[in-house]
């Protein structure tokens, strides 16, 4: 079972096709890393906020790899579908991103939730005018027509893809010694960067608590929605556990995890005025100490213990 980061674990898959074993907190790390941001999203009503636990850069993953990655945006549908189909001719496989509102065999998402997602595309039909796709939960049959409009109406832009260029190199790299030395820079990177969005996310919530019922029940909401996002603190410290075959830092990690799925859920009792914002508060301070702890720990060990 995966994570539910649909960016890491289709780029997993489709280095495993590749023959290239990596797993999802490899991945992580190599992309960007273990963070912590708050985004401000524009809404003139409603103050509204997103919390993520990781930064994606495609940059970062050349300067860790060595590996060329380019992201493409085609400017309309049939040219999109030319490269799509350029690749599938030569018997590979293409990473794409899109709208999982659009994508019938979502049965979570369709129609219901608007998202980016990544999925890959294995093969074509003429006979059907599909496409056969897959993701983490599964792989399926969609008609040409509906990966048109989910591919047309993402977050990020109409027709993104990713393609990755000398993959071979990834085979030699000694990805265990690289990480080695990328988690505890990370690591410290967070600690001078990250750590004091927790005290801003702090004075954000108190803000927000002052708001009327309606206007503080969807501010609030929208915050746990990525808290608890794949690309939120809940999932990222547990991929962080994952990196790691040392006790001490996986229950520490899991521990963290565990402490923003808290947070995330005192925010909807908060919502309804169930808890008190000191409960909040008091929740955001033992994360706080702990971030700062077990991050601290990790920056400053020499010979991490990874898995």
């Amino acid at each position: 079972m995966g994570s539910g980061n649909c960016f890491y674990n289709g780029t997993m898959r489709f280095f495993n096709i590749q023959d290239i074993k990596l797993r999802e907190s490899d991945l992580m790390h190599l992309f960007g890393g273990y963070s912590l941001f708050i985004k401000k999203f524009p809404n003139d009503l409603i103050p509204t906020y997103g919390v993520y636990g990781s930064l994606i850069r495609e940059y970062k993953f050349k300067e860790s790899t060595g590996v060329d990655l380019m992201v493409f945006y085609e400017n309309n549908q049939e040219s999109a579908f030319r490269r799509t189909d350029s690749i599938l001719a030569k018997d590979q496989q293409q990473l794409v991103f899109a709208n999982c509102y659009h994508l019938p065999f979502d049965q979570k998402n369709y129609k219901k939730n608007i998202d980016n997602h990544l999925l890959i595309i294995h093969s074509f039909n003429n006979i059907s005018d599909s496409y056969t796709v897959s993701d983490d939960n599964g792989t399926y049959s969609i008609a040409k027509k509906d990966l048109a409009i989910a591919r047309k109406t993402t977050n990020d832009g109409e027709f993104k893809t990713i393609q990755f260029n000398k993959i071979d190199s990834l085979k030699q790299l000694d990805v265990n010694s690289k990480l080695k030395s990328i988690i505890p820079i990370q690591a410290a990177i967070f600690l001078n960067n990250s750590l004091n969005e927790i005290k801003e996310m702090k004075e954000i919530i108190i803000k927000i608590n002052n708001l009327e019922s309606i206007y503080k029940k969807l501010a609030l909401k929208s915050i746990y929605n990525t808290i608890s996002h794949p690309n939120g603190p809940v999932i990222t410290r547990k991929l962080m556990a994952t990196s790691f075959n040392h006790k001490v830092y996986i229950d520490n990690y899991m521990k963290l995890s565990s402490q923003w799925k808290a947070l995330s859920n005192n925010l909807i009792r908060l919502a309804s005025d169930i808890v008190d914002i000191e409960d909040i508060i008091e929740n955001l301070d033992e994360i706080y100490k702990n971030e700062k702890s077990f991050n601290e720990e990790v920056a400053q060990t020499k010979n991490l213990i990874l898995n």
